[in-house]
């Protein structure tokens, strides 16, 4: 005969399982486990049915709007030798750069080519990103060992997403 109770699951290797994921977790800054319960919830929900008909709302959800800074110049004072290429000087420049966000640039094409990246069909091509489109001119520096070096095409001007 059935009763209308549930039998209690088991919980034997309950801690082993949770210990477990507490160190996997702690190796996860937030912004990955938020995206990580964000899909686990979205996946659930699209289980039950809930979702059917309508598209999954996007990682960031929960009323709050993720903040996307638009491909966009700036600016850095640095010592030329920050730069990376090689130069010793404690001459201070200013660097200009691109950064941000293109995401309104994107089109249908590029979200076909993510899909193939994640599948490996296609290693190449990339969505748009915000890149340097046009350069300042060249600069000459001192470095320390009192020789002038000319930099080329190294701070942006002008940027766009490509």
């Amino acid at each position: 005969m059935l009763s209308g109770r549930r039998r209690g699951r088991s919980t034997a290797g309950l801690s082993f399982i949770l210990s477990e994921f507490m160190q996997m977790f702690q190796s996860f800054t937030e912004e990955e486990i938020k995206n990580l319960i964000d899909k686990l919830i979205t996946k659930k929900l699209r289980r039950e049915g809930s979702l059917t008909g309508r598209r999954p709302k996007r990682a960031g959800g929960r009323g709050q709007t993720k903040v996307h800074r638009q491909c966009a110049l700036r600016e850095e004072q640095l010592t030329v030798s920050d730069l990376g290429l090689g130069y010793l000087s404690d001459e201070t420049i200013s660097f200009h750069y691109c950064s941000g966000s293109c995401r309104q640039q994107r089109r249908n094409y590029d979200l076909i080519m993510k899909k193939w990246r994640k599948e490996g069909v296609s290693r190449r091509d990339r969505a748009p990103c915000c890149r340097p489109i046009e350069y300042e001119g060249d600069i000459v520096v001192l470095d320390i060992n009192n020789k002038y070096q000319t930099l080329h095409g190294y701070s942006a001007q002008k940027c766009g997403c490509v």
